[in-house]
């Protein structure tokens, strides 16, 4: 008997139990956690996406809010 044969053996007397998931949560807003978490809200479950703000952005908007206001932050 093969290996093969033997894990696919192992694997087929598997039963799966269902889950309910009742909320959920992506981690990262990039192309991958953005889509998960639009799979999750098409399937209305509440999703929640959470993402870093970087340095880069933090300056962007110091900059916008001193042009906006014409006060530094």
């Amino acid at each position: 008997m093969s290996t093969t044969s033997q894990v696919a053996t192992s694997i087929s007397s598997f039963t799966a139990k269902s889950l309910l998931v009742r909320r959920a949560a992506a981690l990262g807003a990039g192309t991958m956690g953005s889509h998960i978490a639009a799979h999750l809200a098409n399937a209305r479950i509440p999703t929640l996406l959470l993402d870093t703000v970087s340095a880069e952005r933090k300056t962007q908007e110091r900059i916008a809010f001193t042009l906006r206001t014409g006060k530094p932050q």
